[in-house]
Order: structure tokens, then C-alpha cells, then sequence
């Protein structure tokens, strides 16, 4: 009852999907819960990734199977690029 109107209509999760995630997190758990509740079309690097507060050298905190670096591109609205150097 005291939800605003448009979100009871739409429901929260339409709302969720219109934002953008950091995958800057501290766990490979943190990461996997987010891309699985928040979907990983929405998921781009921070400001401050691979920063001082990162995780433990040698970790992998990449989406198996996304590139973020599109994910980029759409939020940024820059043309797609053709050539772009193999994902390391």
C-alpha cells in the first residue's frame, strides 16, 4: 500500500533493469549474485577497476561468457566496434 503507483503497476525488477551494475565487488559470490538477480546486459567495469581495493591478485572476477566492454558501448551509445582486440 504505500508503494508508489508506478512501481506496484510495472514491479520493481522493471525498475531494476534500467539501471547499470558495477562489477567491482569483493567476491566471486558477490559478482555471480549480481548477474543473476540484476541480468548481465546490465553489468559494465567501474572507475575504479583492478584499483586498490580489488580482490586478491589472481582472482577471476570476469562473467564467463560476457563482454562487458559492449556492455560499455550501449550505456555510452558509441558505435559498435569491429576490430576490437581479443577478450585477455
Amino acid at each position: 500500500p504505500w508503494a508508489d503507483p508506478a512501481v506496484r503497476d510495472a514491479g520493481f525488477v522493471s525498475y531494476l533493469q534500467r539501471l547499470w551494475f558495477d562489477t567491482h565487488v569483493h567476491s566471486v559470490q558477490a559478482l555471480h549474485t549480481l548477474a543473476e538477480i540484476a541480468g548481465t546486459e546490465r553489468l559494465v567495469y567501474g572507475t575504479n577497476f583492478a584499483g586498490w581495493d580489488a580482490e586478491a591478485p589472481g582472482t577471476d572476477l570476469r562473467v564467463p561468457g560476457v563482454d562487458l566492454a559492449v556492455n560499455a558501448q550501449r550505456l555510452l551509445r558509441l558505435p559498435a566496434r569491429t576490430n576490437r582486440p581479443a577478450d585477455r
